[in-house]
């Protein structure tokens, strides 16, 4: 049997698919389908890496005369074990990717003394979020962090941006300016009005980064396929 074919039905007979193990593994599906067509081999650690994915061993799925490829190798892991630690690995690493240009840049707001909101608006909004936003889109695309929706990521950006407007400076003057007074439907409206700039400038940066990622991730993938040629 070729090992193409083992690496088909060993990963079949786990209840896994090309995206799970592609994923799992940091790797395009277009390579795992690849690998599985015999259009190209993966390498030694590769196929170390899925025979403890699949739970089987590797010598069995090496060997083109043993036909146990499919029954687990009880010294290896549970097939998905290796696959849940990473995708908890994953979520980690998005969800700091999403909240932390937010977690920085709202409590910077408040830290800074009256008189430099200006200084928060070119600085904090104008540059630090928007890079950020940027650099976050370009790591979610590039890993996949989100599977096939990671370019969600660009609209969540957009519309924190415009909320962070209402967290700092809507919700100070809420508190301390002239707007206690007024309906909070209209304070919440205006909000939203005056953190459009925010919203187009990181939105914008967003798209920028998580095309960069996307590109770069796309480029990696052809280039190592090449290179094991």
């Amino acid at each position: 049997m070729n090992i193409n074919i083992k690496l088909t039905e060993a990963r079949q007979a786990v209840g896994l698919t090309q995206e799970q193990v592609a994923e799992a593994m940091d790797i395009s599906r277009q390579t795992l389908s690849n690998w599985e067509t015999g259009k190209t081999s993966p390498d030694a650690e590769r196929l170390r890496e899925m025979a403890s994915l699949y739970g089987i061993s590797i010598s069995a799925m090496l060997d083109p005369d043993d036909t146990d490829t499919l029954i687990p190798d009880a010294k290896t892991s549970p097939p998905t074990q290796g696959a849940h630690v990473k995708t908890s690995k994953r979520t980690v690493l998005a969800l700091a990717c999403l909240a932390v240009p937010f977690v920085i840049t709202i409590p910077w707001f408040w830290m800074i003394g009256p008189g430099n909101e200006m200084g928060f608006t070119i600085v904090g909004t104008g540059i630090i979020l928007p890079i950020m936003c940027g650099v976050g889109s370009a790591v979610l695309s590039a890993g996949k962090l989100l599977g096939n929706r990671s370019w969600l990521c660009c609209i969540f950006y957009a519309v924190m941006a415009d909320l962070t407007y209402l967290f700092t400076f809507g919700l100070a003057n809420r508190l301390f300016g002239n707007a206690p007074g007024v309906a909070f439907t209209t304070w919440f409206s205006r909000c939203l009005a005056n953190g459009i700039s925010n919203m187009i400038i990181a939105g914008v940066a967003s798209v920028l980064g998580y095309c960069i990622g996307a590109g770069s991730a796309a480029l990696a993938s052809r280039v190592g396929e090449f290179i094991r040629e």
